[in-house]
């Protein structure tokens, strides 16, 4: 929501000025697996490691076969890992990126072999699972200062002994709490309705002009609100980038 919030408000910008710019997101938690989740996650980084990292080096040295699109792979996310600054932490996360589509490229036969005999709706929901499992605990080495402290992390994962019994900001506000689930529920209908191919800001921009009206004021409403009741609300950890 942060991430891809603040690149809508960059595109919003852009727009008023007349500069279309790329969409930076395609709902990249429904991937069903990393490949295509990388071409929904981030789209103008990873498009452009794509045209000036990865292409180049496969053509370069395409000679060698397979071992130069494993090199390729590799080479792209060392350089998304680093990307976001000079810690090992960045590292790792590209390469287990890196692991992942290498493992998808060599197991694809195998796993649709596998996956025919289920219903392909049951494969597309445990997909989609997996893929957000392995991308929620490999982004713990993005938002861990250090190497150590991520495993220290992953290893108390499902260490509850020592959990507070404070509840967050968030959920301690009931009315904060129900504006935010209500929310998460609308956009989730939404862009549910985008996946299947229904443009849902463009049937919005197509109703009335006291509806469409209506909806801005809402909007505008609801970000004062989260505002005026959380004044220290943390800026954009993507800011730090």
């Amino acid at each position: 929501m942060e991430f891809s919030g603040y690149t809508d408000m960059a595109l919003g910008s852009a727009k008023i000025l007349g500069i279309n710019l790329i969409d930076n997101f395609n709902r990249p938690f429904l991937s069903r697996n990393i490949s295509e989740y990388w071409r929904r996650w981030h789209i103008s980084l990873s498009s452009w490691c794509t045209d000036f990292i990865y292409n180049p080096f496969i053509v370069k040295y395409r000679k060698y076969g397979n071992l130069t699109v494993i090199g390729g792979v590799f080479l792209t996310f060392f350089v998304i890992g680093i990307w976001h600054a000079a810690n090992w932490t960045f590292v790792v996360l590209g390469l287990l990126q890196g692991v992942a589509i290498v493992y998808e490229f060599y197991t694809k036969k195998y796993r649709l072999k596998v996956a025919s005999g289920y219903p392909k709706s049951m494969v597309n929901a445990v997909s989609r699972i997996i893929v957000f499992v392995f991308v929620c605990v490999s982004m713990v080495f993005f938002f861990s200062p250090s190497i150590s402290e991520s495993w220290y992390i992953l290893s108390h994962l499902f260490n509850f002994s020592t959990c507070s019994a404070t509840a967050s900001l968030t959920i301690s506000n009931k009315i904060v709490f129900g504006l935010s689930l209500l929310f998460f529920i609308l956009i989730f209908i939404a862009e549910m309705y985008n996946e299947k191919g229904t443009n849902v800001l463009s049937v919005f921009l197509k109703q009335p002009l006291w509806l469409q009206w209506f909806g801005y004021t809402g909007l505008i409403a609801a970000i004062w609100f989260a505002n005026y009741a959380h004044p220290e609300l943390l800026p954009f950890e993507y800011m730090r980038f």
